[in-house]
Formats: C-alpha cells, structure tokens, sequence
C-alpha cells in the first residue's frame, strides 16, 4: 500500500533517555489515506486530501500516487527533522502545493552547514520532482542510507553531534481536503531534532 501522509505528525518516537534509539521504537501512524498504488487521493468535489507541507508533486496536482510518493514524503520528512522547517515555506496553501511541483528545492545543508554531504544527498534524491529520478523503491533508498552511513563512520563523523533542532515553521501539518493545482509544471526536472537521521544512519537496517 502506499501511505500518502507521511508527515511528523504521523511519526512518533519511544524516546529512553540514555539508550541508544531503535528503529523498534519508530511508529508511523495514521493510515486514513493508505490505498493501493496507482490511486488519487481524491476526497469529494474535486478537492484531494493530504497535508500541503509534505504532499508529493503528483498528489498536489490529484495525479495517481505510487510508492514514489511516499519516498518523496520520507525526504520532506527527513528534511525537517534536519533543519527544523519543511521543504518549501510558503504564505498561503496553494502557493507550497505550487512549489512541490515547481520550484527547487534549497539543499538542507543551505540551512545546516554541519550536515554531511552524503546525507544531504539522500534527502535531495527522495525529493526530486520527477518520480523517475527519486529512488525506485524503498530499498534503493535504504541501500543509499547504509552507503552513507559507512562513509560516515570512515570519516569519522559522529551523526548524534549534529546541532539539535527543535523549533518548527510555518502552519500546520494537519492532514485536510486540498483544491488541487490546476496547472503542471513546465518540467518535472527542474540527540532531538536530528532524531529521524540518527534512525536511519545508527540503526542497522
């Protein structure tokens, strides 16, 4: 199934102070939207249902949402957990739905000059525009991850010393019905808050 909401909302964390973080202790929650591959997230009226800060560019425009989606949701996830703000910071709804579809993405290291560039890397794959150049599945990205934390311990950086981020921005990341954009882009190639990347590079996967 394809999840279609994954946002920090939706991602809770069994913190033990002074144990080492376990992916057995990572939950995603939430199911309300799940469906099987290849579906719209569309509700009544034409609106579509998602949270605007997370939704992937083929869900802001109603288009059918692929496991694809949901790997472009774990980079926007990943992206706040590293510099505490969503991927794009917009005034209104609509105008961050427009961006996921046509604007570049900042690279995290913009706003986190101590994150590794082999993370950065990780995270501006999952979030490219065109489905085909994000990773192909889950396990492409999993294998980029392991490949990113081994060049991580050879260079020896320590990722729990990454600067904690704490703080959010923007509005809310409640799930709700969204007007779809009506127009597509004119290309598709265009220890706290460090939480999420410490799951993902010290947990073996």
């Amino acid at each position: 199934i394809v999840h279609r909401d994954i946002t920090p909302a939706n991602v809770m964390i069994d913190v033990d102070p002074g144990a080492r973080l376990d992916i057995a202790k990572v939950r995603l929650f939430d199911f309300g939207l799940a469906a099987a591959p290849g579906q719209p997230a569309l509700a009544t009226q034409g609106l579509i249902w998602g949270s605007a800060r997370y939704l992937s560019p083929e869900q802001a425009v109603g288009d059918p949402v692929y496991p694809a989606g949901d790997i472009y949701q774990v980079g926007a996830l990943l992206y706040y957990a590293l510099t505490g703000r969503p991927p794009f910071v917009r005034e209104t709804v609509e105008d961050v739905m427009r961006a996921h579809v046509n604007d570049p993405l900042e690279a995290p290291v913009a706003y986190r000059s101590d994150l590794p560039a082999e993370v950065d890397r990780v995270v501006r794959q999952a979030l490219r525009k065109d489905q085909g150049e994000r990773f192909r599945s889950a396990q492409q990205m999993r294998a980029a991850v392991r490949e990113a934390r081994l060049l991580l311990r050879e260079n020896d950086v320590i990722t729990d010393q990454l600067t904690p981020v704490t703080r959010g921005v923007g509005t809310s990341t409640r799930t709700s019905t969204l007007a779809p954009l009506s127009t597509r882009p004119d290309t598709q190639r265009t220890r706290r808050g460090a939480g999420l990347l410490w799951v993902i590079l010290a947990v073996p996967w």
